[in-house]
């Protein structure tokens, strides 16, 4: 009935002090990067310790490094593991490798199955005019971060490879695909 509880009621994120400390520890504790989870997922504060640890043994059971994905991507916290299998299975569908993938490029998670399914589909249709010799799933598999490239600067990769000799154009685009290059 004070200004404590008038505060609680108007801003519910308050969360107890045990549940905050233990969360962190646990975090901690498994080598993550709290100052960067807590800044681009402030709600990883609100976590307790027994969610960060199923959280972390669920991306193990689905053969992800938790640590790595955590750390590179922290929204992955807000993913519920039906949520991640299903974006695996939909990048498996692709033909492509879905531990291999979002253990590269832990954003994949956060990219509906639509707009990666439109990213490959772009991706051979570049192949297959330019005529490259690799496979688009070895490309993407090679360096996942081309499915979080626009498709204006795939446009431009592709129209600039068209016109090397093949092998060099095929170098390009895996330069471009790892950010070596920024057309």
């Amino acid at each position: 009935t004070g200004p404590l509880a008038a505060f609680r009621k108007d801003k519910p994120t308050l969360i107890p002090l045990a549940t905050f400390v233990g969360a962190q520890r646990e975090l901690f504790n498994y080598g993550l990067d709290l100052t960067r989870i807590i800044h681009v997922h402030p709600e990883a504060m609100g976590m307790s310790a027994e969610a960060v640890r199923d959280n972390i043994g669920n991306l193990m059971q689905l053969g992800l490094n938790p640590v790595k994905v955590i750390n590179s991507n922290p929204r992955i916290l807000a993913h519920s593991t039906d949520g991640i299998r299903d974006r695996m299975e939909a990048l498996r569908a692709l033909g492509l490798d879905p531990v291999r993938i979002i253990n590269s490029f832990p954003g994949a998670v956060n990219r509906s199955p639509e707009k990666i399914g439109r990213r490959v589909g772009q991706l051979r249709r570049y192949r297959q005019v330019l005529g490259w010799q690799g496979n688009v799933e070895e490309l993407i598999e090679y360096c996942p971060m081309v499915l979080s490239s626009d498709s204006k600067r795939l446009s431009v990769l592709a129209r600039v490879a068209a016109l090397l000799p093949k092998q060099l154009s095929q170098a390009l685009v895996k330069d471009v695909a790892r950010g070596v290059i920024n057309p």
